[in-house]
């Protein structure tokens, strides 16, 4: 994720940016 896109393929951790 791009610390801002939950659309990424990321964790949670990052994917969101909120979290």
């Amino acid at each position: 994720g791009l610390s801002g896109d939950p659309t990424q393929p990321e964790p949670p951790e990052e994917a969101g940016g909120s979290a």
